[in-house]
């Protein structure tokens, strides 16, 4: 289990027009260890339907490596299509200009009842950085109460945040400057690898439309860092508070356990057509 501490200060109590913008995001927490085919778990072995070939890469030739297995009885709010119970999302290990210079993604969606096998980790033979290689990891879900990064709230509440004295404290009493910064580091969105809620985005908001022109929704984020120097006040889980001042091997070991690199700490975010035959996919790659 892992649990994130409760925020310094309530952002929607400071300015109540946040209210209805919250939204329920499964942090995943992923954690270092031993992890079973028939799991939900980051890397490693997956299930895979019993003699289908694996999805391979059309531009690299390399075969797509597993990054999540989830199951819908461990993450129910993923939107999983009508009779599916497993979501599994693969990547190209290797650059694609098309999603930023990062890798490409797959989505598949299982049925319990198909005849699915236990596979192997995937292992290419050619891959862009090491970093595109996830190492295997247990997931620990969780649910919290997220808000709109500042990017994408009405300037008027950007005010409102800014301008609050109790919000202004809590960041004074936390070393992080202002009410502005407190929002965008320790009272939006959360960093690290989840489920729904709202993306962390590094640069502008940059949300895709599938090739039929609608609105893609956003399924998932993979992160390169579950916290930084700024948001671990808050998103540091209470059982792994430690880490922060720990050893840098053992820090990284909570921050960043699949070792998972996207660029300059990155982050992916990956969005799915709900409306579209097929439910294409496709990723929004940032980094610093």
């Amino acid at each position: 289990m892992r649990r994130t501490p409760p925020p310094s200060a309530d952002p929607a109590e400071a300015v109540p027009a946040l209210r209805p913008l919250a939204r329920t995001a499964v942090r995943l927490h992923p954690r270092p260890g031993e992890v079973a085919p028939g799991d939900s778990h980051l890397g490693g072995p997956f299930l895979w339907p019993a003699g289908a070939p694996l999805p391979t890469c059309p531009e690299h030739g390399a075969s797509f490596v597993l990054v999540l297995q989830l199951a819908r009885a461990d993450v129910p709010e993923a939107p999983f299509p009508d009779g599916a119970d497993w979501l599994q999302l693969f990547w190209c290990p290797n650059d694609h200009p098309g999603v930023g210079h990062a890798p490409d993604v797959r989505v598949e969606w299982h049925a319990a009842s198909a005849a699915l096998r236990a596979r192997g980790p995937v292992e290419p033979e050619e891959y862009d950085s090491d970093g595109y290689l996830p190492r295997p990891c247990s997931l620990h879900p969780e649910r919290v109460v997220e808000y709109p990064g500042p990017q994408d709230l009405p300037d008027e509440v950007r005010a409102a945040l800014a301008a609050d004295p109790a919000l202004d404290r809590a960041a004074r009493a936390l070393g992080l400057g202002d009410a502005a910064y407190l929002y965008q580091t320790c009272l939006s969105a959360a960093p690290g690898t989840k489920v729904g809620g709202y993306e962390v985005w590094v640069q502008d908001p940059d949300r895709p439309v599938c090739p039929a022109g609608h609105p893609m929704a956003f399924l998932l984020t993979v992160d390169s860092a579950e916290f930084d120097g700024a948001s671990w006040h808050r998103w540091l889980a209470d059982e792994d508070r430690d880490a922060w001042g720990a050893p840098y091997d053992a820090r990284l070991a909570v921050q960043n356990a699949a070792g998972i690199e996207l660029g300059d700490a990155g982050n992916l975010h990956v969005y799915a057509c709900l409306a579209c035959e097929g439910r294409p996919v496709t990723a929004v790659h940032q980094c610093s």
